[in-house]
């Protein structure tokens, strides 16, 4: 998990505490679903990465032959 989405579940928990007015605890069992977000944000982004990097090499492939 990267720095970001730490950022990211710190910025809902307080923002879900002090400014939603939930309290501590209701704003607490929000976190596992912060993380699962992060955590499928993460998986999302790396697989379309992958394929970006795959389809740079085929068309840089094509190119030269």
């Amino acid at each position: 998990m990267s720095i970001g989405g730490i950022e990211m579940i710190l910025g809902y928990f307080l923002y879900q505490v002090f400014i939603l007015r939930y309290g501590v605890y209701a704003a607490a069992t929000e976190i596992p679903i912060n993380l699962g977000q992060c955590i499928a944000g993460v998986i999302i982004g790396l697989s379309i990465l992958s394929l970006i990097r795959k389809a740079s090499l085929k068309r840089s492939y094509h190119r030269r032959y």
